[in-house]
């Protein structure tokens, strides 16, 4: 989202060092049509109507198969002012991030989209400082990037955010997403759903999130902070009922066969270069991994019907899942 809040706060200071725009003193009707880059060429419309004691009105429309967008103006002359607003405007994703990732998020580029915006707000400008709130939501939409196989389907998104300051953009109320189906080329997920606000363009502050993983669930314990540019992740997670047969994607190898449920609280970080890494931070008795083994031997008959393990440990787990990951091992009891 902060793609298109970065490109609406421009637009609104591009005549920032003159009084008024060109087009606020402008009478009459212009039409045209534009192409932006990838984006769809599309009709535009100004109408304008004659002053009336230093106050006049404007109308910009645009619009194609797949846009909508109308921008009212209320046009104060005498004190300089203007006063905006949009209603319920359309905006496809394909072509807008097509537009806009190249010049504001480089990284996203790799990155396909799919839905609509829906668009609306209110503000002024005077003294040549835009302000205002914008309204953005989607529904239903999708993203996936085959270069790191991933894919994000029904996806909703929910915020309402401030212009404020030398274009400063936060979040003026908790904005909400909610992604119906997670899939990556080592797991899957769903019910997704995260609340938090943006602090800026280049930062958000996420206050709970939770998703659906492997038969369990997996939930933030506390608030955390996300860099956005570019993009990191470090909170501490509690993990419920995971399944550790469909988790095995995340595990060392040496635990390929292994079954259970994992429960407990871990510290997650991720990036782009480093990837996923999860590190429990321990109990009250210091121990970071409490772990319950059932044995079975591999001949049929055996005087032996079962073996449990209770393990306990204590100190990073580092050099454990090395055991799996560099060194494949067998345990055999007689």
């Amino acid at each position: 989202m902060r793609l298109l809040l970065a490109l609406i706060a421009l637009a609104l200071a591009a005549h920032a060092h003159a009084a008024l725009p060109a087009f606020a003193r402008f009478t009459g009707t212009l039409q045209g049509q534009s192409r932006i880059g990838d984006f769809p060429a599309f009709t535009w419309t100004l109408v304008a109507t004659p002053p009336v004691n230093h106050q006049k009105t404007a109308t910009l429309l645009l619009a194609s198969d797949a846009l909508r967008l109308r921008i009212d103006l209320q046009i104060d002359l005498h004190a300089e002012s203007i006063a905006w607003r949009i209603d319920d405007a359309r905006l496809p994703l394909a072509p807008l991030a097509a537009v806009l990732a190249p010049r504001f998020a480089p990284s996203l580029s790799s990155i396909a989209f799919s839905g609509e915006l829906h668009l609306s707000g209110s503000g002024t400008i005077v003294d040549n400082r835009p302000r205002g709130r914008l309204s953005i939501s989607c529904v239903n939409a999708s993203a996936s990037d085959a270069l790191e196989g991933w894919t994000l389907s029904g996806v909703d998104f929910s915020g309402e955010f401030s212009l404020g300051e030398n274009l400063a953009v936060a979040s003026a109320s908790p904005a909400t997403l909610r992604i119906q189906t997670i899939a990556t080329s080592r797991f899957g997920a769903r019910n997704f759903s995260a609340s938090g606000h943006l602090v800026s363009l280049a930062r958000a502050s996420i206050s709970h999130a939770k998703v659906e993983i492997a038969g369990g669930e997996v939930e933030t314990l506390e608030p955390f902070t996300v860099p956005l540019s570019p993009p990191s992740l470090a909170a501490l997670i509690q993990i419920r009922r995971v399944g550790l047969q469909d988790f095995l994607a995340l595990l060392p190898s040496g635990l390929a066969d292994a079954r259970g449920k994992l429960n407990g609280d871990l510290r997650l970080t991720w990036n782009k270069i480093e990837g996923i890494q999860l590190s429990p931070d321990g109990d009250a008795r210091h121990r970071t991994a409490h772990v319950e083994v059932d044995a079975r031997p591999l001949q049929p008959g055996s005087v032996i019907k079962r073996v449990t393990f209770d393990i306990n440990v204590s100190g990073p787990l580092a050099s454990l899942f090395r055991l799996g990951f560099n060194h494949p091992f067998s345990l055999t009891v007689r």
